[in-house]
């Protein structure tokens, strides 16, 4: 159940929005230690796995159980849910094979992608 303060299951939308933002930066923290060729931690590669895995459940769960909404903007839910099951998809990928400094600077370009929108979802409604 959504309502124009909350998003399913009466999750209050900022807290969405602080956690997107809180995950987005430690995810540009990730891809500038890429860049500066420094090896992810196991502990960082395991919540990377762990994350992406949930990511793609949740989402999918979501894409499920509630096919024709629609988010900020009138965007369709399908895109949101597609678009967060391809970054769990990558956050396995960069836990295990992608981490390089190239695909360290494409995650610092990723991740400021949800930084800005949320941020811009919180300050203007």
């Amino acid at each position: 159940m959504k309502s124009s303060e909350t998003y399913h299951y009466n999750i209050p939308k900022y807290l969405i929005y602080i956690i997107h933002i809180l995950i987005g930066i430690w995810f540009m923290y990730l891809g500038y230690k890429l860049t500066q060729k420094e090896k992810l931690l196991q502990y960082e590669k395991t919540i990377l796995i762990v994350l992406g895995i949930v990511v793609i459940l949740y989402q999918t769960w979501l894409w499920y159980k509630f096919p024709k909404d629609n988010y900020s903007y009138n965007v369709p839910g399908w895109l949101i849910h597609l678009a967060h099951v391809f970054v769990g998809i990558y956050l396995i990928l960069l836990a295990t094979k992608l981490n390089t400094p190239l695909f360290g600077a494409i995650t610092i370009g990723l991740a400021s992608l949800p930084v800005f929108y949320m941020l811009h979802l919180w300050i203007l409604g």
